[in-house]
């Protein structure tokens, strides 16, 4: 079985259930018949992702049937276990085995630096070590602060700015 030459059949299959148009048809024009594949494609991208799922599914529950069985070989195959692995530093035993090395080296993650200290401290910390200048420029507000300091969305959105982006595309009938 060639599973690249049994994508293309299925690919070919879904083109045309999905009405995918390969050139401009009789009729229609070019930008017109554009228009129409990218429908199309987009169907067919669905399709395929709902697909991609419904196998995924499918194939940890026979998975998990033989494993239920305790059943990995049979006729000729056999289920093997794929795995990671994954190396960390056993900082317990660094600490105590190595205490000097241990306090050069340990880090406390940012994250967790303002869930204990929070932001407010921290901006401090920053503008008593660098100066107001210097943690200026790394200052953001949030749309939900600086909501919480107005009485009023009016009076707050005076200090919005709005950008609009291109985050995409999408073909819609009209």
């Amino acid at each position: 079985m060639s599973t690249a030459a049994d994508a293309k059949v299925i690919l070919a299959y879904l083109m045309e259930h999905c009405g995918i148009p390969s050139a401009a048809g009789e009729g229609e024009s070019r930008e017109s018949s554009l228009f129409h594949r990218i429908r199309g494609l987009e169907d067919a991208e669905k399709i395929i992702t709902l697909i991609a799922k419904e196998l995924a599914v499918a194939r940890r529950y026979t998975i998990g049937r033989l494993l239920d069985d305790r059943v990995t070989e049979a006729d000729g195959y056999r289920l093997e276990t794929i795995t990671d692995t994954v190396t960390s530093v056993d900082a317990a035993k660094l600490l105590r085995d190595e205490p000097e090395l241990y306090e050069k080296i340990a880090r406390v993650p940012a994250h967790i630096l303002v869930k204990e200290l929070g932001h407010d401290r921290l901006r401090g910390m920053l503008i008593d070590t660098r100066g107001i200048d210097a943690a200026r420029r790394f200052d953001t507000i949030s749309i939900e602060d600086l909501d919480a300091v107005f009485s009023s969305a009016e009076e707050a959105a005076a200090y919005k700015k709005t950008v609009t982006f291109p985050a995409g595309y999408e073909v819609t009938a009209v």
